[in-house]
């Protein structure tokens, strides 16, 4: 039987495979700062771009502080979804932003999943 030269990469892979791991890690450390600069920019970016497409208010009480707003689920199940997709305004851009959200502001949306789906705001006025 005649001897069979191993896999290139893979076989040099399984030999270095420590020092690898070791150089990822410490790539990863010297540059933590402009890895956590680039995310918070593109994070930053993509809520831009969901309130870009979704509005720039709570759809309840016409909050527009950007920094109290959130992307809502509006038929419920949120917690639960994003859990699942993980960064809500990643998830709604790589969709082409799908039917079935909105922006509410905290408290909104806070009251809205206490109260059985309903808004005090809109409970209020009934």
């Amino acid at each position: 039987m005649a001897y069979k030269e191993p896999d290139g990469y893979k076989h040099w892979y399984e030999r270095n495979r420590e020092s690898k791991i070791e150089q990822s890690c410490n790539y990863g450390k010297e540059h933590r700062k402009e890895r956590n600069a680039y995310e918070v920019s593109r994070n930053a970016r993509l809520r831009s771009m969901c309130f870009d497409h979704y509005g720039r208010q709570c759809a309840c009480c016409g909050e527009t502080e950007l920094l109290f707003l959130t992307f809502d689920h509006i038929n419920g199940g949120g917690n639960k979804h994003n859990r699942k997709v993980g960064y809500i305004p990643r998830w709604l851009v790589s969709q082409g932003f799908p039917d079935g959200f909105q922006v509410l502001c905290m408290n909104c949306n806070l009251g809205r999943s206490i109260n059985g789906g309903v808004c005090p705001h809109q409970e209020r006025m009934k």
